[in-house]
């Protein structure tokens, strides 16, 4: 759990909420384009599936990461 609650916590340092913010804009001009099923392979915490999932009527999250999907589950119940 350790490694996965510190990449929670990584998305939020300053230099990498930048990047984050920028990239951010590019994938939600991506996924307006699109509709109905998303698959997500390495969805780690669900940080994009947080933010983008609206669009999407049905949504498959994979990681092969336990801890990162203990993560992912308590953020989206």
């Amino acid at each position: 759990m350790k490694k996965a609650g510190r990449y929670e916590k990584r998305l939020n340092y300053p230099i990498v909420s930048i990047y984050m913010k920028n990239r951010d804009k590019r994938i939600k001009n991506f996924l307006k384009q699109v509709k109905g099923s998303l698959l997500d392979l390495g969805c780690g915490t669900g940080y994009y599936l947080n933010r983008f999932s609206k669009n999407f009527s049905r949504i498959v999250a994979v990681d092969s990461s336990k801890q990162m999907l203990k993560i992912f589950s308590e953020n989206n119940h």
